[in-house]
C-alpha cells in the first residue's frame, strides 16, 4: 500500500532533536465522506492528516484524521468555562500511558480560547510567562504559559514550511475519483522531502546555496531522470538522422548557449539506448578528467565523448 509504504520509508531517515505535529489539509471538493472542513486554513476544504515533522519542513511520519483529546485513555480535562473562570494562563494537565506503554503528558491550557497539547518528554514546568493584550485594561499583561506551549511555539513552523513548498509546485489534474486527490498529495510530499535531504547533503558537503538547486529545478531533474532512465530515447523507426543532429548542435554553437550538463547515474549508467553518433564540430569530451577535443557523441546523454585506440571515454562513461 501506498501510505504504509512512504511511511516506512519517511522513518528511515534519522530524526533530528525538534519535532512537532501539526495537522495538514490536502485540498479536495469533491464528494467524499473523508473530506472536513476547516475555516482558518487557506485550503478550507479537504482531507484532514496529521503529520510528524522537524523544524526544517521534513515529513517523518503521518496518519489520517482520528486524534482527538477525549480519546486518551484515562484523561479528563476541565472545560472551557471551568478554565475561563479562573483566568487566561490557567491550564489542566494529564499523565497517560498508552497501550504501547509510552507515557504521554496532556495540557490544555487557556489563553484567547483553550488549546490541548500532548508530548512524551515537555510538561507545564518550568512554568514561564508570556505579555498578551488585555482589551479591558487596554494594556500589556503577563500571562502566565506552560513550558509545553513554548517548545511547541519555538519548533511548531515544520509542518507550516511542508504546506508552503507543498504548494509552490503542486500536481493539478481534475478528476471524480476522490482518491487521486490524496495520491498525488503524497507524491507531491515524497519529492519535496527529498529535496529537503538534498539540501540537508549540499549543507554536509559544503556546497554553495548559489550551486544548489532549487525546487523547481530539482523537480525538474527528477521528473527528468524518471522519464529518461530504462528507456531508448531514439525513434521507433530507425536510427535519427545525424544530419538534423548535426544541425542542432551546429544552431547552440552559434547562438553561444551553454553545453548540456552531464546526466544523472540513473540515465547514463541504465544501459539502454546510449548509441554514438557523430557531428562536424568538436567539443571537450565530458568524461571528468579527458580534455580531448572530439567529434562523437552520445544520442541519449548528447554530451561528447572519446572511443579511438588508445582510451574509450565512451564506454567508461557509461558503466
Amino acid at each position: 500500500m501506498l501510505i504504509d509504504h512512504l511511511r516506512q520509508e519517511f522513518r528511515k531517515v534519522p530524526m533530528t532533536e525538534h519535532l512537532s505535529v501539526d495537522e495538514q489539509i490536502v485540498p479536495f471538493k469533491g464528494v467524499s465522506s473523508l473530506k472536513q472542513y476547516n475555516p482558518k486554513k487557506p485550503s478550507k476544504w479537504g482531507y484532514k492528516i496529521f503529520v510528524l515533522a522537524d523544524d526544517k519542513g521534513y515529513v517523518y511520519d503521518f496518519r489520517p484524521y482520528t486524534v482527538q483529546s477525549r480519546r486518551l485513555p484515562d484523561l479528563s480535562f476541565q472545560s472551557d468555562k471551568q478554565l475561563a473562570s479562573k483566568g487566561r494562563g490557567s491550564y489542566d494537565e494529564w499523565m497517560t500511558t498508552s497501550d504501547s506503554g509510552v507515557t504521554t503528558y496532556a495540557v490544555k491550557w487557556y489563553d484567547n480560547k483553550a488549546v490541548c497539547l500532548s508530548s512524551t518528554f515537555a510538561t507545564s514546568q518550568p512554568q514561564q510567562t508570556c505579555v498578551r493584550y488585555d482589551r479591558k485594561r487596554k494594556e500589556e499583561v503577563e500571562v502566565p504559559r506552560p513550558n509545553i506551549v513554548k517548545l511547541y511555539n519555538e519548533h511548531m513552523g515544520g509542518v507550516d514550511l511542508q504546506d508552503q513548498l507543498l504548494t509552490y509546485y503542486r500536481m493539478s489534474f481534475r478528476s471524480r475519483k476522490y482518491y487521486l486527490r490524496l495520491v498525488f498529495h503524497l507524491f507531491d510530499m515524497a519529492v519535496v522531502n527529498s529535496w529537503l535531504l538534498y539540501r540537508r547533503s549540499a549543507v554536509s558537503l559544503k556546497i554553495p546555496e548559489k550551486k544548489q538547486y532549487a525546487l523547481c529545478d530539482f523537480k525538474l531533474k527528477l521528473a527528468f531522470s524518471l522519464t529518461a532512465s530504462g528507456k531508448d530515447l531514439r525513434k521507433k523507426r530507425g536510427r535519427p538522422s545525424t544530419d538534423a543532429v548535426k544541425v542542432n548542435f551546429e544552431k547552440k554553437k552559434k547562438c553561444g548557449r551553454a553545453t548540456k550538463p552531464i546526466p544523472e547515474d540513473d540515465i547514463r549508467k541504465d544501459g539502454i539506448g546510449h548509441f554514438p553518433a557523430f557531428s562536424a564540430n568538436r567539443a571537450t569530451c565530458k568524461l571528468p578528467g579527458c580534455k580531448s577535443k572530439v567529434r562523437m557523441y552520445c544520442l541519449k546523454c548528447n554530451v561528447y565523448l572519446c572511443c579511438d585506440q588508445k582510451k574509450n571515454c565512451f564506454l567508461d562513461f557509461h558503466q
